[in-house]
């Protein structure tokens, strides 16, 4: 199985390989008010979406969705061409794929709060073969400067998947492995995770 991780895409549509799944991690929309973003999902992204070579595809919003948070109905309204996950699972081809949009808070965006918080977000998380998470583990793929961004909440979690993707700190792009995951921060890129 080919698969095939970006994200941070912040309104660039990048393309895409033939790959048998694509896995988008969140930051999806340009910036702009919520009926800019929804609008331009049912337009421009909604017709990538249906040209890219994927058999499937899985998402889940990031920071700066901010209408995936207010307006969800809406947004599956579009029927667009994926499984959107948002703190659940599915399974695609006999893999289960955990996402999840939350990240700890540093300002006013979308699917923040405090680390203590996301532990009950997190606490969700069941042995899945791919996490996809919009925000990295605290110490993996997370530097920003001279310190850390990523959630110690979430990194209590990592040892239950094979495979962790994340975006969030374009800083952080680059792959590692913690214990027996497999950890790759896909942010602003277009990255093979399996062929």
């Amino acid at each position: 199985m080919k698969i095939i991780a970006t994200s941070d895409l912040h309104g660039e549509l990048p393309t895409i390989p033939e790959c048998d799944l694509l896995l988008i991690g969140g930051d999806i929309c340009p910036d702009g008010p919520d009926g800019f973003q929804t609008n331009w999902l049912g337009g421009p992204f909604k017709r990538w979406l249906e040209q890219i070579p994927a058999r499937e595809v899985v998402g889940i919003a990031g920071n700066h969705d901010f209408c995936f948070q207010r307006h969800l109905a809406i947004i599956k309204g579009l029927q667009l061409r994926w499984k959107y996950l948002q703190d659940e699972s599915v399974c695609v081809d006999g893999l289960w794929i955990y996402g999840t949009p939350w990240t700890p808070r540093f300002g006013p965006w979308a699917f923040m709060n405090s680390d203590e918080e996301l532990g009950r977000y997190f606490d969700n998380i069941k042995n899945v073969d791919i996490l996809l998470s919009h925000g990295p583990a605290y110490g993996v793929l997370d530097e920003v400067g001279d310190g850390h961004a990523g959630s110690k909440e979430l990194l209590k979690h990592l040892h239950k998947t094979k495979v962790f993707i994340c975006g969030h700190i374009h800083e952080g792009f680059g792959s590692d492995l913690f214990g027996s995951t497999i950890c790759f921060n896909v942010s602003r890129n277009v990255v093979n995770i399996r062929t």
